[in-house]
């Protein structure tokens, strides 16, 4: 699972925030963040709505939390028709990268490497997306 931090670099950076399973939700008062999947936040719509009507001075913000599967979704399959996206599993941690099929990496610099394989495809996300190589 990501990081509430790359959740919100996530949103920033343009990538899909409707129809998630899970969300990193933001109380009013901009201090308590809570996790909900999908069906919670159904019970919240009414709040939601309430800001939306202008009665509350701070927004409720919602982060899309995405699964590794909406992650890896939305990456690219091949960079330049030549390097092919990999993610590597190691003793420690998950490497994502793009390698050719001699396994030369297409830049390194666009290696990801955490501990958990969704922060490890989402960082190389927003790196593509700093290259405008995503939408």
């Amino acid at each position: 699972m990501i990081t509430l931090e790359t959740a919100k670099k996530l949103k920033e950076a343009g990538f899909p925030q409707k129809n998630k399973e899970y969300y990193y939700y933001q109380s009013y008062n901009n201090k308590d963040i809570a996790w909900l999947s999908h069906h919670s936040l159904q019970d919240k719509c009414d709040a939601i709505e309430v800001y939306r009507d202008g009665l509350y001075d701070e927004p409720i913000k919602l982060y899309a939390v995405p699964t590794l599967e909406e992650l890896l979704a939305e990456m690219p399959d091949t960079i330049g028709n030549i390097y092919k996206f990999h993610l590597i599993k190691l003793s420690d941690k998950y490497i994502t990268t793009y390698l050719d099929k001699n396994f030369n990496a297409w830049k390194f610099e666009y290696e990801s490497q955490r501990t958990d394989p969704s922060e490890a495809v989402a960082n190389l996300w927003l790196k593509l997306k700093q290259e405008g190589l995503v939408k």
